[in-house]
């Protein structure tokens, strides 16, 4: 299993270079703006949104959306030491985010308040390949499988992704989480589990 997951992970990471940062924009922007108009999105009080790397859909936009709608947005920070992650509070994106210790994205500040998992509305995931059963193949850390195993968690999930990220069949494991929707730039996919 961990080597079907090794492969897939490598040929989804192949077809996301291809992508030109200016096809990588364009991409994002739309899927940015489907996730906008989706109900789920529209009704959140409270979200959790990661924020994007170089090979990922941009999130800016729906940070900013977000905090302009009133909205309590928290971003994860990972714990030091530990293999797990909380949720910080995020008032204005200058401010509040800071080079992340591995590279290639931001993340809060540690000394921002956190928001409890048990509070979120919407928690929007990153991943490395999903497929239309809304089963997700993150990057190999298991940070949201362990984040979503936590008690009280009620939001719904919402994976961004890019069309070439959508699989036939994600290899998973009972310990590995699925989502609610997959928001590519040309669909809204709303999985088995929604």
């Amino acid at each position: 299993m961990r080597k079907k997951k090794a492969e897939l992970r490598q040929t989804v990471l192949v077809a996301l270079k291809k992508l030109s940062p200016a096809e990588r924009m364009e991409k994002s922007a739309r899927v940015q703006a489907h996730v906008i108009d989706t109900p789920e999105f529209r009704a959140a009080r409270a979200i959790m949104v990661y924020h994007s790397d170089p090979t990922e859909v941009e999130t800016h936009e729906l940070v900013l959306a977000a905090i302009r709608d009133g909205k309590r947005v928290g971003l994860p920070r990972t714990r030091e030491g530990a293999r797990s992650m909380q949720v910080l509070e995020i008032l204005d994106v200058k401010r509040d985010l800071e080079p992340s210790r591995f590279g290639g994205f931001k993340e809060p500040l540690s000394a921002l308040p956190t928001i409890a998992p048990e509070q979120l509305d919407l928690i929007i995931v990153p991943g490395r390949a999903f497929d239309e059963r809304g089963r997700r193949l993150g990057r190999g850390g298991g940070y949201y499988d362990r984040f979503f195993a936590q008690d009280g968690i009620r939001a719904k999930t919402l994976a961004l992704a890019f069309d070439c990220q959508i699989v036939d069949d994600v290899p998973t494991l009972d310990h590995d989480c699925s989502v609610d929707l997959i928001v590519t730039e040309s669909r809204v996919i709303r999985s088995e589990k929604a």
